[in-house]
């Protein structure tokens, strides 16, 4: 059964929500790159259950005037055009819900959000998805360990163009001498992984392995997707503050950007469900993110910083008001964040920033965006600034096709601006 609320926007200092995902064109890169786990099989779609929130359009009316009557109306008027652009995303949206969808969906659109939530968290308990279940968002985790450089920068406590070895000791000379620009922007030449997720090296053992691994090309030569890269940059934060990596995640981004659900191991979690992950097809079990093989702080070195942040559909709309002012980062930083610094693959004009990737539309304005998953759970986030729209949407159970529900709803909402891209 679907309900349907009015969704009234919060005070921004208790608590900021908004919603945004990734793109199609960075799904294919990212899917492939964001674990280096084999987790291939999956799960057969629960039945569902359905939470819908979205804001009501509000239309001003003006008075008529107290002489003759207006003459009559030919075309229609402002209600019912708001009508049909609505009906035209949730017809959309029943259908993921009719096709046995199991996660979230949240659009917004300037101050109107909807959001859906479909399917099981936990089918041995028949718990319900809803919007405050909490995902392994994979690897839209980088943003947050590159936000979290670039606090570092604003505090002037490091700079992106400062070498490795500055703030880790004991690398060799190949390693030291790369800078955290070239970490941030997956051009370092540090391969992707060193092991499984899941295999039990702590922080001083994965840099062991990072400095002995050869290098992939010289650094700044080229882009090579990186996940070693990004666990190097959660072994500059602590270094440089001398607690855990998701200590100061928490302090100088999260707690700032109202995400207070969001972390490995520090939120409280009382009063959420963590979705339990399905393999597909066959439904196998995985489990919870937190239920897989963790040290004490959260997931070991070979995911640390680069993956598996839990989170929200409510964060992550937070996250995208912090990054619609200068709650987190100033502009100068968030310059450097959306900066298309380096292409990151063959298609033309697709270039990654800090966390991101930047992709031109037919509209002549960019897709900033991410993916994440363990092709267990998958999380998409994708922000279009000009039109001042996001989307983000999550699933504990990778289907064929669900990397494109993001993109998909966002070319609904764009009134099909976006079919060139992927010729729908």
């Amino acid at each position: 059964m679907k309900q349907s609320t009015n969704f009234t926007q919060p005070d921004v200092t208790e608590r900021r929500r908004r919603w945004s995902a990734g793109v199609l064109l960075g799904f294919a890169l990212v899917i492939s790159a964001c674990s280096s786990a084999d987790l291939a099989s999956g799960a057969q779609t629960a039945p569902e259950t359905t939470v819908a929130t979205k804001s009501t359009p509000v239309v001003t009316e003006t008075a008529p005037p107290t002489t003759a009557a207006p003459p009559p109306e030919t075309k229609p008027n402002i209600d019912e055009v708001v009508a049909e652009e609505v009906d035209a995303v949730d017809e959309y949206l029943n259908q993921l819900e009719s096709s046995g969808f199991g996660g979230v969906v949240a659009i917004r659109e300037g101050s109107d959000i909807t959001s859906r939530a479909y399917g099981i968290a936990d089918r041995e308990n028949a718990v319900p998805i809803d919007t405050e279940t909490v995902f392994d968002i994979g690897s839209i985790t980088k943003q947050f360990t590159a936000a979290a450089i670039l606090r570092l920068e604003m505090d002037g406590r490091l700079s992106v163009d400062d070498q490795l070895g500055q703030h880790v000791p004991g690398l060799p000379e190949d390693k030291a001498a790369i800078t955290l620009h070239q970490l941030l922007t997956h051009t370092s030449g540090v391969p992707n992984a060193l092991g499984p997720d899941d295999q039990p090296i702590g922080r001083d053992h994965f840099l062991a392995l990072a400095g002995v691994a050869p290098l992939l090309h010289e650094p700044g030569d080229q882009y090579l997707y990186s996940n070693v890269g990004y666990a190097l940059l959660a072994a500059v934060i602590e270094f440089e503050t001398g607690g855990s990596y998701e200590a100061y995640l928490r302090s100088a981004v999260l707690s700032p950007a109202g995400m207070f659900d969001t972390g490995y191991v520090l939120p409280n979690w009382d009063g959420h469900t963590i979705a339990v992950g399905y393999r597909h097809p066959r439904g196998d079990r995985f489990g919870r993110p937190n239920e897989q093989a963790w040290d004490v702080d959260g997931p070991y070195w070979n995911l640390h910083g680069n993956g598996g942040l839990l989170s929200t559909a409510f964060d992550m709309l937070a996250w995208d008001e912090a990054l619609s002012n200068d709650e987190v980062l100033d502009s100068i930083a968030k310059e450097k964040f959306f900066a298309p610094h380096v292409l990151d693959g063959p298609d033309e004009g697709v270039h990654y920033g800090y966390g991101w990737e930047v992709i031109p539309t037919p509209m002549g304005t960019p897709i900033i965006t991410h993916a994440g998953t363990n092709h267990v759970f998958f999380a998409h986030f994708l922000r279009f600034p000009d039109q001042d729209v996001t989307i983000y949407m999550a699933t504990n159970s990778l289907e064929d096709g669900h990397g494109n529900i993001a993109f998909d709803v966002a070319n609904h909402v764009l009134d099909g601006a976006l079919e060139v891209m992927f010729g729908s």
